[in-house]
């Protein structure tokens, strides 16, 4: 799996704590959640690092700014290098059953970014 999709899963996979579920599947989510929060933490510290390396300023709107545009493509790369690293996801899927979810609900767009590391069955 890579980087990005960790990346896309981590709203997703909080989301998907906050639901009760039993008590083995929670703890598989929480081995999960654990998991995804630690490689995106990993990818923010290596992007900081990144726009040190390349002077880049964060902007109160989120946006970097770069002495020049060398430096911006420079970082993008990068920072693109970053997502597309591969991450060894050491367990399988948790599968869960619409009688886990015992009525609870979650949105189309959480389950497509928790592919890989969910299986709703």
């Amino acid at each position: 799996m890579k980087q990005k999709d960790l990346t896309r899963a981590y709203s997703a996979i909080m989301a998907l704590s906050e639901i009760k579920l039993p008590v083995k599947k929670a703890y598989a989510v929480y081995q999960i959640a654990k998991l995804v929060d630690e490689h995106c933490k990993f990818a923010a510290r290596e992007e900081q690092k990144c726009f040190e390396k390349y002077s880049g300023t964060i902007c109160d709107d989120k946006s970097v700014r770069f002495a020049n545009e060398q430096d911006c493509d420079a970082c993008k790369r990068e920072i693109e290098d970053i997502a597309q690293m591969e991450v060894d996801v050491p367990m399988a899927p948790v599968i869960i059953t619409d009688e886990d979810m015992a009525g609870q609900t979650i949105s189309p767009i959480n389950i497509m970014n928790l592919e890989g590391l969910v299986t709703f069955a």
